[in-house]
């Protein structure tokens, strides 16, 4: 509407006497309110950009900051005009590519932040502007590195939040391998931290990205060497890191506790409703990026030819000049790569054996390296060697009880990965250790013999072996190998199902036994007083019962009605025996006749 360009353009005005950037800024705002309305506006400040830009592009002044101003105008307003600014990206790409090192710092700043503006606004594709970042790694402006190192880790994960880009991850990834080798040392270096990092985050984890990491570990450089070790060996995490990390997640449990707890106490309205939610999705990002932070580590399982790298590294080790630590970064790898793929590097074990000394500074980490390149597949006479070294230069009565124990327990861990390494005259002279008079050498002479009574008793004395120990054991030769016939662990699944069918007929003949008990209750109450006699006895197979015994043979009428009837019985009886009798008659207790005692003769 004619009023409202009228209002702004006096507004205007009054910005452009006091300050032309007010008057960009303004006619910024008031371009995005009304694009059509200020074409014309936009326009001239176009062609003033058009002008400048040749200028910076054959020669770039000091005076910058007029160009600077119309590069961010521009970049704002673009998505209101995209037809018009369809080359403004390119050229400022250009610009960048160029004349990189005679820009002034804040100039390239601000470049930068003008194409990211347009990437995150979907006016440039992602592809081009991540090449440039990557070129741009190699100006010496330690801002601007951070500035396009932030971007391309956001851009990369951002393309493959919701699914993986997997044409943009090809082409950058086949990218990498140029910048990795780039001849600038502060490029290469900046690129292998961008792919680490994408790598700890998730987004590139797949074995394209580990191996141009591998690339990184015959760099001539120093720190890029390094950096590609620390990556393989997991060691890039500063010491305290972990505890800081369960100090973060425990205050970060604590503070959700708290909010939900206020959330159920405090009265609810809306507004603070609205507060414990927002409260509540900032913690759970908060616990999303901790998570992210958590790295997962099975980059060398990921290496395409684990014995190629192993070897080129072991190569790469005997003839290069740097410090001995960083060599002894070097042997781990190969240690791991040897352990983690099984490998066959049998040059590696004499390498190492030069500096097995009780003297040597880091012989602890040289031995940790050594037991940890052990596995059954190498000969044993490789390792038999190592052995012998170890029991020459470390258990012997003039070291101190400190390398003794450490000679004896590098021992024990090789010979439990390759038990074919000893012999039976060296580990009976080692097992008389195990009375030593200081604590630490017996002990590891004792676990030493332990270890032997479960691989091979053969080899100990008969005073070493244990009661139980089973002669039969021994190792399996080497080469041999033990074919599977099954899955293992089936025959556990059979035990599980035979438990099962065990279980439930034991309570179905539980359940059986109980119904029987019910069905003898129900019957002995049925009976309520009887008792069964056998059948041997000779008074008719019924038992009488009296009270004096305990168990009641019935009421107390019945009882009386059976006495009586028993009583009657009894009195017609004795009339029918003194009926038949007729010679005896009762006889008073005053009698005169003392010698019947108490009865007469009747004739």
């Amino acid at each position: 509407p004619g009023g409202y360009n009228q209002e702004h353009s006096f507004v205007l005005c009054c910005h452009s006497l006091s300050s032309p950037e007010m008057d960009l800024l303004q006619l910024q705002n008031i371009t995005k309110r009304d694009p059509a309305g200020y074409k014309e506006e936009f326009n001239l400040q176009l062609n003033r950009f058009q002008s400048l830009y040749k200028i910076f592009l054959h020669k770039p002044s000091k005076d910058y900051k007029a160009f600077s101003e119309l590069v961010s105008y521009l970049s704002h307003v673009a998505t209101c005009y995209p037809k018009d600014l369809a080359t403004f990206p390119g050229q400022i790409a250009n610009l960048l590519e160029t004349q990189i090192s005679l820009l002034e710092p804040e100039l390239r700043r601000s470049l930068v932040t003008a194409l990211i503006l347009l990437r995150n606004r979907g006016l440039l594709p992602p592809l081009q502007l991540l090449q440039l970042a990557f070129k741009l790694f190699r100006c010496p402006d330690k801002a601007l590195r951070t500035l396009l190192y932030n971007h391309i880790v956001a851009d990369i994960r951002n393309v493959n939040q919701k699914a993986k880009d997997a044409k943009l991850n090809r082409a950058l990834q086949n990218y990498m391998y140029t910048m990795i080798a780039d001849p600038s040392d502060v490029a290469a270096r900046k690129s292998l931290d961008v792919m680490i990092e994408l790598y700890k985050k998730g987004v590139w984890n797949d074995a394209k990205t580990v191996n141009v990491i591998s690339m990184a570990c015959f760099n001539k450089n120093t720190k890029i060497l390094v950096t590609a070790l620390k990556f393989f060996l997991n060691t890039d995490v500063e010491p305290g890191e972990d505890e800081k990390k369960k100090k973060n997640k425990q205050a970060i449990s604590e503070l959700e506790r708290s909010i939900l707890t206020k959330r159920n106490v405090a009265k609810k309205t809306r507004a603070r409703e609205k507060k414990f939610k927002k409260a509540l999705k900032d913690i759970h990002k908060e616990k999303h990026e901790e998570e992210d932070k958590s790295p997962n580590w099975p980059a060398i399982e990921l290496i395409n030819d684990p014995q190629g790298f192993a070897e080129r590294l072991f190569n790469f080790v005997k003839s290069t000049n740097e410090r001995f630590e960083v060599r002894l970064m070097v042997l781990n790898l190969v240690s791991r790569l040897i352990s983690c793929h099984s490998l066959l590097v049998l040059n590696f074990y004499p390498f190492v054996q030069r500096y097995l000394t009780s003297h040597q500074r880091h012989v602890t980490y040289l031995l940790a390296i050594l037991a940890q390149a052990s596995h059954e597949l190498v000969p044993p006479d490789a390792l038999e060697a190592v052995i012998k070294t170890l029991a020459d230069n470390f258990i012997n009565d003039h070291s101190t009880p400190e390398a003794m124990a450490i000679g004896l327990n590098t021992m024990r861990a090789i010979c439990s990965r390759c038990p074919l390494a000893m012999n039976a005259t060296l580990l009976q002279d080692l097992a008389q250790y195990k009375t030593h008079r200081e604590k630490g050498v017996g002990q590891a002479a004792h676990a030493l013999i332990v270890l032997f009574r479960e691989v091979n008793p053969q080899l100990l004395i008969k005073k070493d072996r244990a009661r139980d120990t089973v002669l039969s054991r021994a190792p399996t030769e080497y080469g041999a190998s033990t074919v599977a016939t099954g899955l293992e662990g089936l025959e556990l699944l059979n035990q599980e199902d035979e438990l099962h069918a065990l279980e439930k007929d034991r309570r179905k003949k539980k359940k059986g036994q109980d119904g029987d008990d019910d069905d003898d209750d129900d019957d002995d109450e049925d009976m309520d007083g009887w008792v069964t006699a056998s059948d041997d006895e000779d008074d008719g197979g019924w038992e009488s019962v009296s009270e004096e015994e305990g168990m009641p043979v019935g009421s107390e009428d019945e009882e009386e009605e059976d006495d009586e009837e028993a009583g009657d019985d009894d009195d017609e009886e004795d009339e029918d025996d003194d009926e038949e009798s007729g010679e005896w008659v009762s006889a008073s207790d005053d009698s005169d006749d003392e010698s019947g005692d108490g009865w007469v003769d009747v004739s």
